[in-house]
């Protein structure tokens, strides 16, 4: 089954933050609090179209891939995590 090359699928939109707080606990012990988030916005980001061509038997040249041009996934949707680091 041959397939299209060279073709683009929709733009990818991620914005990653991150906050954290230093806490000084003594002299030589810091601890540090993490918030992390990826895709933050939780924007849908989809992947690239099916690009399988079945064509039709004969030379019409017609599709017969009823999945052709279609998208059938998607990246990971947001993923937030909590840290905490101590230093010492």
């Amino acid at each position: 089954m041959p397939r299209v090359s060279g073709c683009r699928g929709p733009k990818y939109v991620n914005l990653d933050a991150s906050i954290f707080k230093k806490v000084k606990v003594s002299e030589r012990l810091n601890l540090e609090l993490r918030l992390e988030s990826f895709n933050a916005l939780n924007h849908p980001n989809f992947r690239l179209p099916n690009t399988t061509f079945v064509p039709a038997s004969g030379n019409n040249g017609r599709n017969t891939s009823s999945t052709f041009g279609t998208i059938n996934s998607d990246f990971q949707p947001r993923n937030v995590q909590l840290a905490v680091k101590l230093f010492f």
